[in-house]
């Protein structure tokens, strides 16, 4: 029983702590607090590396609102003009791994501004194009230069942010296209048919130019290590699962814009649409899609992502089946598109 008290005796003769001391830093509730907010924060260049994520979005994406606008000036088949979504397609999937890994030690800064600025050429050559040629020409030259601008600005948003932030700057980087699906792409259509087809052409003109002083201001110097030799990237393919993913990816893609190039012209031939209805279609579509991003990753936490690729697919091809038959149904039309969108 004496050993409580001499314990207590002790314990009371020791120094008391004291609360802060030259050299040392004292952690109160409110330094967590402030430290907790920092970390909060995120870089916000970010965003601006998401508005150029926005701006090639709407450049891939427009063509196809525009098309038949397209073909009746040029006096080129619809079909023909459809050919400027291939090529564009073909030339940014192809061409984002071979520019940035040409682009080797080169600052990454410098490489923005300058793609930046041939994405604004080729965007330019659209708008004072008068022939099939040209148009063809300035959707190679926004392709290329848009998909290096898409691999840089991912690239950028992981260097940037901190490490407990990547997945969250690359989401938002992502969203920029998903912004140009559900907004940017309605009101270039609108546009389109407001003001001529070039019009949305010289918007992305105008807002590649602010991007411009936006990285000139905001973005120091950034060297980043290059990306692994195009040799071993390529060996990642031997692997049958990467392999048989990307053809699923590549056959998912195909089917589904083999019907959403031709969207509009198809809505104008077999529902008689005006302008404002086919902006509505990509409004709604575009909607649905972002929609279609959240539930998806729901999905396959409860049921497995194999399970849900599946029944992904398999509705997707029963959309594409069944919406040529609902246009003389309305009401069912737009509930087939806004179920496609979701599965996109």
């Amino acid at each position: 029983m004496t050993g409580a008290p001499d314990r207590a005796t002790r314990l009371a003769r020791r120094p008391a702590v004291p609360e802060s001391q030259p050299g040392r830093t004292t952690i109160t509730h409110a330094t967590l607090a402030a430290q907790g907010s920092r970390s909060a924060d995120l870089d916000k260049r970010i965003y601006l590396l998401a508005s150029i994520a926005f701006v090639v979005g709407l450049v891939e994406l427009i063509i196809g609102g525009i098309l038949d606008l397209v073909a009746q000036d040029l006096g080129v088949s619809v079909g023909r003009a459809g050919l400027l979504i291939t090529v564009f397609a073909l030339v940014f999937g192809l061409s984002g791994p071979v520019l940035l890994f040409l682009a080797g030690h080169a600052d990454r800064k410098r490489v923005t501004l300058v793609a930046l600025l041939v994405f604004i050429l080729g965007n330019l050559i659209a708008v004072v194009g008068t022939t099939y040629g040209a148009l063809m020409l300035s959707r190679v030259v926004s392709a290329a230069s848009g998909a290096l601008l898409t691999v840089l600005a991912l690239a950028l948003a992981s260097h940037i942010a901190q490490p407990g932030h990547r997945g969250r700057a690359i989401g938002l980087v992502v969203m920029g296209i998903s912004a140009a699906l559900v907004v940017g792409l309605p009101i270039g259509v609108l546009m389109g048919h407001a003001y001529g087809w070039r019009s949305p052409f010289i918007l992305v003109a105008v807002l590649a130019m602010l991007l411009i002083g936006g990285v000139s201001a905001f973005f120091g110097s950034v060297p980043i290590r290059p990306p692994a030799p195009l040799k071993r990237q390529l060996q990642a393919l031997r692997n049958g699962k990467v392999l048989f993913g990307q053809l699923t990816t590549f056959f998912f893609l195909a089917g589904h814009f083999t019907l959403y190039g031709y969207l509009t012209p198809f809505v104008i031939a077999t529902m008689a649409f005006g302008g404002t209805l086919v902006t509505l279609v990509y409004f709604v579509y575009g909607a649905a899609a972002v929609t279609g991003g959240g539930l998806a990753g729901i999905s396959a936490d409860k049921f497995g992502p194999r399970r849900t690729l599946l029944t992904v697919i398999v509705l997707l091809c029963a959309c594409l089946l069944i919406i040529p038959s609902t246009t003389g149904v309305p009401a069912l039309f737009w509930v087939v598109l806004a179920i496609w969108g979701v599965l996109t």
